[in-house]
């Protein structure tokens, strides 16, 4: 058992030396160093291996490793390129038009991680890409990004395969577009994605994402007897810049939470209680 352990320490001990001396190697003598070390399994060993594959590595090299079958390579390409941050942008925009859809699908990954406006169009384009796995990353891409602008893009997936499904609603939630909400409703009432679409609304806020949780919470009155759900409730009421929604029935359900609830459902109840009278009106049982 102590003999693969030495043997590792040993080559980890090499390569930091290898590492050390890259100043005064050759430009293919550090290429060598490269190619070597990023295999290396120390969580210590990579990012000095990274950090150096972005200093030496031309985007024609990289350009290599992308199209390898090797993965570490590919990775480590990928790696470089997300490091490079936005010195890679007009080379990830470039690689979207690939041939090759495993390049399509890391140049996309790379824009995830930029999150940058520039790229929205380009994104977007990828939506029309014929490698599902392609398309579903450019969704998240768009969502990471956050422009309003993708949401047109992104509302026909809503009716599209249950994973593409997934990825525009969350997608969706994190840009924030009210005008979405009537297409998320139907979904709300559908077991399997119930929980994504309440997230979204949460997300969305505003007088509209509450209406249409409560008119769901309303007809599943068990739901606002939970103190997360109260507790959702009450921070969009309290967010709200506009008049609450009117939702018949509500004010009473609550009242109900705060005589018969646990100390913390009744917190929440009170809560929502309060947002929903404002000072006009106060909480008479108290």
């Amino acid at each position: 058992m102590n003999r693969p352990r030495k043997s590792a320490t040993k080559s980890q001990i090499i390569n930091f030396k290898l590492l050390d001396l890259l100043p005064t190697m050759s430009p293919d003598e550090q290429l060598e160093v490269f190619e070597r070390v990023i295999k290396s399994s120390n969580p210590a060993v990579r990012p000095r291996a990274l950090g150096l594959g972005a200093a030496i590595l031309s985007n024609s090299r990289l350009l290599e490793y992308l199209r390898e079958e090797d993965d570490v390579r590919r990775n480590a390409a990928v790696e470089i390129l997300k490091l490079r941050r936005q010195r890679s942008l007009n080379l990830a925009c470039y690689l979207l038009e690939d041939q090759d859809p495993q390049v399509v699908l890391q140049a996309v990954q790379i824009l995830s991680h930029l999150r940058d406006r520039q790229a929205l169009e380009a994104l977007i384009g990828v939506l029309d890409h014929r490698d599902p796995n392609v398309v579903q990353a450019a969704i998240v891409a768009l969502g990471r990004i956050g422009d309003v602008r993708a949401v047109d893009s992104i509302r026909r997936f809503l009716k599209a395969e249950p994973w593409l499904q997934v990825a525009a609603v969350e997608t969706i939630g994190k840009i924030g577009s009210p005008d979405v909400i009537p297409d998320l409703v139907p979904l709300l009432r559908e077991p399997v994605f119930t929980s994504l679409v309440t997230e979204a609304l949460v997300q969305i806020g505003g007088a509209q994402a509450v209406s249409a949780l409560v008119d769901y919470w309303m007809e599943r009155p068990e739901e606002l007897r939970s103190e997360n759900t109260l507790r959702r409730l009450a921070e969009m009421l309290e967010s709200l810049t506009s008049a609450p929604p009117d939702a018949a029935g509500l004010e009473e359900l609550l009242e109900e939470q705060v005589r018969s609830g646990d100390k913390d459902l009744r917190i929440q109840a009170v809560r929502c209680l309060v947002a929903l009278r404002g000072s006009n009106r106060g909480l008479w049982m108290f």
